[in-house]
C-alpha cells in the first residue's frame, strides 16, 4: 500500500512531533490570490511547528553530518591503504 505525499508528512510529524494538523485543500485552484488559503495555512503551521523543533532538528543533524564524515574519514584511510598496498605488489 503505496501512500501520498500528504500521508508521508502526516506519518512524518506523527512519528516524530506527535502534532498533527489537517486541512483540505486543492492545489488546483492556481497560485498567488487564487491560491487556496488552506494551503497558506498549513505552510505557516508546518513552518511554526518546524521553528519550535528546530534546535532538536540541528542537534540531530549535525551529529549525523558528523558521524558520515567520520565513516567518510574512515574509507578515505582505507582505500589509501588498498592502492599503498597494490603499489607496493607491483614494485615487487
Amino acid at each position: 500500500m503505496e501512500m501520498n505525499f500528504g500521508e508521508n508528512v502526516i506519518q512524518f510529524f506523527i512519528y516524530f512531533f506527535f502534532s498533527v494538523m489537517q486541512q483540505m485543500c486543492s492545489a488546483i485552484k492556481g497560485t498567488g490570490r487564487k491560491m487556496d488559503p488552506n494551503i497558506k495555512v498549513g505552510l505557516q503551521w508546518l513552518c511554526g511547528v518546524l521553528d519550535q523543533v528546530y534546535e532538536k532538528l540541528k542537534l540531530r543533524v549535525d551529529k549525523d553530518v558528523e558521524e558520515l564524515e567520520r565513516l567518510r574519514q574512515i574509507e578515505k584511510e582505507e582505500r589509501k591503504e588498498r592502492v599503498r598496498k597494490q603499489r607496493e605488489e607491483r614494485c615487487v
